[in-house]
């Protein structure tokens, strides 16, 4: 080993940095004098093992990794000088095989095509940084260069107006079926966030062209195999929905009368359960009406406390008459059934008290 002798103290040293140190002007790279004489103490240098990385302040010899050290470019291990702890940081978990950190957010994820892009040149052939780390720098990236990427982007459209719209042509033939399946879960993702946006600019607009709006929808139901689809249409959609449609119609019926119509299908499904999906007067399971209970050309509205599910001739033979004159003169009459129909309609519905006396509201009608 060389040796250097002390301009100071005139001792002879070994010409190491643990005795001298550094002064690039001169010859042999040391500083003249010893690192005593200069008012410091002599270090032993101690030599990390391969991979590893001593931290000068803590002296610890750790792993030269991103779990023990913060990255850095210019390093030549890649690493800080401090560890993390000795920085004010905790030390991050050691890492399972098949995982990795991302240098960006420090995220511990799987080495995947679905967290990280690949890299030809890394030793795992995957990128440092994280996929959404990269979304979010290319983000920040365009809304600082926003001017300069529309204006290159308007450039390159003009000169390669043709090739772009050939391009887009045969990828939406090859791809038809993504496309309508993104679109389509798109669409409806977008709709039920903004809900309430959309119908009321949807009212805004028929309240601004209606006239318009009625002008053309006559004009588009008049041709005549349009005509005949839409016919079809509402036809199936009649046939699978009856009891929807039996209730516009009344609903249509009791409104022209200025009368209470707050009956929903909810209430009405509601109504045939509690009467176990049989008629309330005669009990047979047939294909149920709605009938009011109070008829409407009593002053009857449709509403979950004068709507009782009863057979097509059970509601037929009532009519308007009033249903306590009416049941009592059927060959069927029950007591018992009577009293399930009162419980009904004196019952508290969706928390809401609705005291319904019946035979108050048959003398109030006549």
């Amino acid at each position: 080993m060389e040796t250097k002798v002390c301009s100071k103290c005139k001792r002879e040293l070994l010409a190491t940095t643990e005795f001298f140190n550094k002064d690039k002007l001169r010859h042999d790279g040391l500083f003249p004098y010893c690192k005593e004489c200069r008012g410091h103490k002599f270090k032993a240098i101690v030599v990390a093992s391969e991979g590893n990385k001593i931290c000068p302040k803590c002296n610890r010899e750790l792993p030269a990794s991103i779990e023990y050290f913060h990255r850095d470019k210019n390093s030549p291990t890649g690493c800080c000088t401090y560890c993390r702890e000795c920085r004010g940081y905790e030390f991050l978990k050691i890492t399972p095989d098949g995982y990795k950190y991302c240098i960006s957010c420090e995220q511990l994820l799987s080495i995947t095509e679905e967290h990280f892009y690949k890299r030809g040149d890394s030793p795992n052939g995957f990128g440092g940084i994280c996929k959404d780390c990269h979304h979010k720098n290319y983000l920040k990236d365009y809304h600082n260069k926003w001017d300069e990427y529309q204006l290159r982007n308007n450039e390159y459209t003009k000169i390669h107006k043709e090739r772009i719209s050939k391009y887009q042509i045969e990828y939406r033939n090859l791809n038809h079926v993504k496309l309508s399946k993104w679109a389509k879960t798109y669409n409806i993702k977008y709709r039920i966030e903004n809900r309430e946006t959309l119908s009321n600019n949807s009212k805004m607009y028929y309240q601004e062209h209606k006239e318009k709006i009625l002008k053309r929808n006559s004009e588009h139901y008049q041709i005549p195999h349009i005509k005949e689809h839409h016919r079809e249409i509402v036809r199936a959609w009649h046939k699978g929905n009856p009891d929807k449609v039996q209730l516009y119609k009344l609903k249509r019926r009791t409104l022209l009368k200025n009368l209470p119509s707050t009956l929903t299908p909810i209430d009405w499904n509601k109504c045939k359960e509690y009467f176990n999906f049989e008629c309330a007067y005669c009990g047979k399971k047939e294909k149920l009406t709605l009938d009011h209970y109070i008829p409407v050309s009593k002053n009857g509205g449709l509403s979950i406390n004068n709507s009782i599910p009863a057979c097509r001739s059970c509601n037929s033979s009532k009519g308007a008459k009033l249903a306590g004159e009416w049941f009592h003169k059927q060959s069927f009459y029950s007591k018992t059934r009577e009293q399930v129909i009162i419980d009904y309609l004196n019952r508290n519905y969706y928390g809401t008290q609705m005291s319904f006396n019946i035979e108050n509201s048959i003398n109030a009608t006549t």
